[in-house]
């Protein structure tokens, strides 16, 4: 939507609006009077009566906005007995430090891409600000959670709503799915209580397209370790915080340890012929902005850690051949290999992790083979089932070790 600032309080507005729905200033260009007496009656008539359809037409957009506005409302109270409990909405896991609503989500995604984001309801004691769910939730009776279009642009989907012991002192959560196509979109929770009443709040998602820029080792020289984290530190300085990041990897083995700090970087090893890309080191992951680091095709090797994954990364069809610890996911990671071959490690995968997040965990297609432990299960968040589809394990001396409370899922997966 093409928008104008209000030329009294300033604010932005419709471009094609003739009323500000923040001061109320009309913004309809005026005749003067010495302009007004010079024109035949029939046309003064008819510049009346096009002014009063202009300020029913303005009247009624204010109105219309003034709905709008008060839908995207992430806050909301709630009286019962004599009890009063504030309902808010969050996407994020540091509500106990805010206890504010949010009613803006922003995310960002490339064009031809997928995301999540979840959306949470949290009720407060309205006296004490004490958390206040196990009491609330008895009084509901049904939570309905939709996607309401705005402007141009696709609707986002809307997962199961339900209690998430990934977010514990939430009421409900759901995860809301979108795509490169949605613009905006309003999130509406409306809640029946068990006493008849409703009661709605709402968040306004908005979504932009993530620009994408390539580095290629066939037009800038990546021979070296050295050479590829210096391109790292500088993407880390001068890129935008907003830009996907990809870099094209050569047939190269790539000696010594490497650090993904500042930005975000997706790494692409060699698919052309037989000659792979092999990292012999650490490659050490901190960084998130703007997306999580994905890495594919690449051949990790050596004697210490191949992955060190303390934020979140997405690993497909690499190799993990030898090492102590394949993937090690620490920290805040919820690192999830999907196609990766593990073997002759100490241990293949081991997920230790403290992150709480909206994202299921499964570990699809992967292969294990000769490893001490393929894979260890110290810290899992929440208590979702953690999925293997298909892939393999053979000849492992312990095939999962898991240490957590987690029910594990085999759908098509080999034991040999």
């Amino acid at each position: 939507m093409n928008e104008k600032m209000c030329p009294k309080c300033g604010k932005m507005i419709p471009e094609n609006a003739n009323f500000c729905p923040y001061c109320e200033t009309s913004l309809v260009e005026r005749e003067t009077p010495e302009e007004l007496k010079k024109m035949p009656l029939r046309k003064k008539k008819a510049l009346f009566i096009t002014a009063a359809a202009v300020v029913l037409l303005a009247a009624a957009l204010f109105i219309i906005l003034r709905i709008v506005l008060k839908r995207v409302d992430a806050e909301a109270t709630f009286r019962y007995e004599g009890k009063e409990y504030h309902l808010l909405l969050r996407q994020s896991v540091n509500y106990l430090e805010v206890k504010e609503p949010q009613p803006l989500i922003e995310k960002k995604v490339v064009a031809d891409r997928f995301g999540a984001v979840p959306s949470q309801l949290y009720v407060f004691d309205a006296e004490t600000g004490k958390n206040a769910r196990e009491e609330f939730t008895e009084l509901i009776q049904d939570v309905s959670v939709k996607a309401v279009l705005i402007g141009s642009g696709e609707l986002s989907e809307v997962g199961v709503t339900e209690y998430s012991p990934g977010f514990p002192e939430a009421v409900y959560e759901t995860d809301i799915f979108f795509g490169g196509t949605v613009r905006e979109n309003r999130i509406v929770w409306t809640l029946t209580m068990k006493n008849g009443k409703k009661v709605e709040l709402a968040q306004l998602l908005k979504i932009s397209v993530i620009p994408v820029k390539n580095y290629d080792y066939r037009e800038i020289s990546l021979t070296t370790a050295e050479e590829l984290q210096r391109l790292i530190d500088e993407i880390g300085k001068n890129e935008d915080p907003d830009t996907l990041v990809n870099v094209n990897l050569g047939p190269y083995t790539y000696k010594g340890n490497l650090n993904i700090e500042n930005h975000a970087v997706n790494l692409k090893g060699c698919v052309d012929g037989e000659e792979k890309t092999v990292i012999e080191g650490t490659l050490t992951v901190n960084s998130i902005a703007p997306l999580a680091c994905e890495l594919t095709d690449i051949v990790f090797r050596g004697s210490g850690i191949g992955i060190q994954d303390n934020v979140g990364v997405f690993t497909t069809n690499c190799e993990f051949n030898g090492l102590d610890i394949g993937i090690n996911v620490g920290g805040q990671g919820y690192g999830m290999p999907t196609s990766c071959t593990f073997r002759d490690c100490r241990v293949g995968f081991l997920f230790n992790s403290t992150m709480s997040t909206s994202k299921r965990p499964y570990f699809d297609e992967n292969v294990f083979v000769n490893c001490k432990t393929a894979v260890l299960f110290q810290n899992v968040p929440g208590d979702d089932d953690l999925w293997f589809y298909g892939g393999s394990f053979e000849g492992n001396g312990t095939d999962i070790d898991n240490r957590t409370q987690h029910l594990i899922e085999y759908d098509g997966v080999e034991f040999k």
